[in-house]
């Protein structure tokens, strides 16, 4: 069942299981980090970075829907919006996720559990918008 959402445009949400949300942004955030320019794209990684859990916040009691955010004090919900992005920073976040994709697919599961075809499903929704 989609438990976490990733706002693409107005009318376009990706909706995974929040296993694959999680995956998805992690993967997206460090690649972003290896991206130029890279101060821009480490405050673009930091931004997303606190719409998933750290390792330190996994809770086996997750309800899946929403996590508790240890950074902010507060239970966060597993929604990120990218229309609220600037032309740069979406730039960036696409760049980053095509450059996951391709590790996925070459490295396989040294890079990653998440099946490469899950990524390719997000980066394809993006097509469609």
């Amino acid at each position: 069942m989609a438990s976490g959402f990733i706002k693409i445009s107005e009318n376009n949400t990706f909706a995974p299981r929040w296993t694959g949300y999680d995956e998805i942004l992690r993967l997206i955030a460090r690649e972003l980090k290896q991206l130029e320019p890279k101060e821009q794209n480490l405050k673009l990684s930091d931004w997303i970075q606190q719409h998933f859990p750290t390792e330190e916040e996994k809770d086996p009691m997750d309800p899946g829907w929403a996590f508790i955010n240890k950074r902010k004090n507060d239970l966060t919900n597993r929604s990120i919006d990218l229309t609220s992005l600037t032309i740069e920073q979406t730039t960036s976040f696409w760049n980053a996720a095509m450059l996951a994709h391709h590790k996925l697919n070459s490295l396989g599961s040294n890079y990653s559990t998440l099946n490469p075809e899950f990524m390719k499903s997000f980066l394809e929704k993006r097509i469609r918008t």
